[in-house]
């Protein structure tokens, strides 16, 4: 019992407490209660005033107990298939589990001893329960968890050590070293396992990049190790499927070897692609487990299959297609015009030249198209019906007069932004022939962007000749003229080449098709998982 003031402070209490009691009860001669009665209420009032001003002071009762705890041996036994992979499997299924035992039981004499199983993951073990529970088959090691659970599992108690018994094998987490560095608590390692240097030929790591594309050279770096293997010799292939895509024979020709293979493969077959990296083993190694490793490539098909649709056969067909075929990026399919093939939803882009036409049908064709998210680029000339083209409210409309032309040359646009080109092309599309337009006026809607102006005769005007438009929920191309075939021989005329018209109409189809994702259900997963 202690007070918040000091303990002299009791004797003005009892003093006043007595003053009090007297003054109530024995002052006054004439009173109602007999001698007795007074002498008991005194007493009561005395103890009734001092108890009362002896709280006044704060008095705190504290109570002091002692109990005597043992301290914490924590027991951290590793419990991955690893231990039981060399020759000496049998003294840890059976020697080592009793030795065990004894150790526990040793320890409890002066300690508290806790046994956890560590692998993947950390777990505590009953005494009793031993048997069943080191058992050597967890996939992983993970000895960092391991001491940061223990420590977790002991917060605020008398831990007062870790015995870590292991092989020091770690396939998973950070090295244990900065627990070791970073905390007070004694830590004592016993090495478990085959520490013998034993003949060894294994794959340490490869690089490589995790996609490719469709018929592309891609490259595989190996790194391989060796040790205790001088004079030996081997062979690395790589395999997809069963058949082997590489094969080299090497000799090891020292204790320490190493050695990085630089592999160039083609990619040969779209998706998520398996190449098995193996070494032959070598005369005298026990471990051919590491000798073998896989890896994942996805296999990405980047050509876009263009459908084009021709309302009559026309020179322009054929100069879009060898252009287009120049690159492997696209699969190009021609057809005149008599309704929608059956794979149209496998499109990536639809080019209708001269479309709509006097079909009813074609308009039809057209909002199906548009339905499917599919980017269209037409080619408007003087077989296209202007009227059933300005129905399709795609952000231009011409008022036309008849069926006549205009001979338009083309004029770049200055302030067009949507992609680039290259400076010879630039230069060259000034000398281009023209291209038979729609006669009329063009009313254009902002969402439309003019790649190049119609340049009649020798004035300028502000009529699209290439344009592109947002103004549906696809985007779409137009070329308002026929005659791009003339476009193609120029080109080559000038250049001896058609890498600049071959660029105008590939930059062309990629900023019609970029971003267009077909796929609506995404599925994110890893290539490897370690079990």
């Amino acid at each position: 019992m202690i007070l918040e003031y000091s303990f002299w402070w009791i004797i003005p209490l009892i003093i006043i407490s007595g003053l009090g009691s007297y003054i109530l009860y024995h002052r006054s001669k004439e009173s109602i209660f007999n001698k007795r009665q007074r002498a008991i209420l005194s007493v009561i009032r005395f103890l009734t005033i001092f108890l009362v001003l002896f709280l006044i002071l704060s008095p705190i009762h504290r109570t002091k107990t002692s109990r005597y705890e043992k301290p914490i041996i924590a027991i951290l036994q590793d419990n991955s298939s690893s231990i039981i992979k060399g020759k000496d499997s049998t003294y840890y299924t059976n020697t080592h589990i009793k030795e065990l035992k004894i150790l526990y039981s040793e320890l409890s004499k002066d300690f508290e001893p806790k046994l956890y199983s560590f692998g993947n993951s950390s777990s505590l073990v009953d005494e009793k329960s031993i048997d069943n529970k080191i058992v050597y088959n967890d996939w992983a090691t993970d000895i960092n968890n391991a001491l940061e659970d223990v420590l977790d599992k002991n917060y605020n108690s008398n831990l007062s050590g870790i015995i870590l018994l292991g092989d020091g094998i770690i396939n998973k987490g950070i090295s244990p070293i900065s627990f070791a560095q970073n905390n007070d608590i004694p830590i004592i390692s016993v090495g478990l396992g085959d520490s013998t240097e034993k003949k060894d030929l294994y794959i340490s790591n490869i690089r490589y990049n995790k996609v490719s594309y469709l018929k592309n050279i891609f490259p595989i770096e190996v790194l391989i190790n060796a040790q205790k293997a001088k004079r030996s010799k081997s062979r690395i292939s790589v395999s997809n499927q069963g058949r082997v895509l590489f094969q080299e024979n090497f000799e090891i020709d020292e204790e320490q070897f190493h050695k990085v293979f630089n592999i160039a493969l083609e990619s040969e077959n779209p998706g998520v692609n398996r190449y098995r990296i193996s070494l032959e083993k070598i005369d005298g190694e026990e471990n051919i487990i590491n000798n073998t490793r896989d890896i994942f490539i996805e296999i990405i098909d980047t050509r876009q299959k263009i459908l084009l649709l021709a309302s009559s056969p026309h020179p322009d067909i054929s100069s879009i297609k060898q252009s287009l075929e120049s690159s492997e990026v696209y699969e190009i399919r021609s057809e005149t015009y008599s309704g929608l093939p059956k794979d149209i939803e496998e499109q990536s882009l639809v080019i209708l030249h001269q479309i709509p036409n006097n079909n009813p049908q074609s308009i039809d064709d057209i909002k199906k198209i548009r339905s499917l998210n599919i980017p269209i680029l037409y080619i408007i000339g003087q077989g296209s019906n202007i009227n059933s083209f300005n129905s399709l409210n795609s952000g231009i409309r011409i008022s036309s007069q008849g069926q006549a032309a205009n001979q338009s040359f083309p004029e770049l646009n200055q302030g067009f932004t949507q992609f680039n080109i290259s400076e010879s092309t630039k230069d060259i599309i000034k000398h281009f022939p023209p291209l038979a337009s729609p006669f009329g006026n063009y009313n254009i809607s902002e969402n439309v962007h003019t790649f190049a102006y119609q340049k009649i005769s020798s004035i300028s005007t502000k009529y699209p000749l290439i344009s592109f438009s947002t103004n549906t929920e696809n985007k779409e191309g137009f070329f308002f003229g026929d005659g791009i075939w003339r476009w193609r021989l120029s080109n080559y005329s000038e250049n001896q080449t058609h890498n600049e018209f071959n660029e105008i109409l590939s930059k062309t189809i990629q900023y019609l098709t970029i971003n267009r994702n077909l796929k609506p259900l995404k599925l994110i997963y890893e290539d490897v998982y370690s079990e």
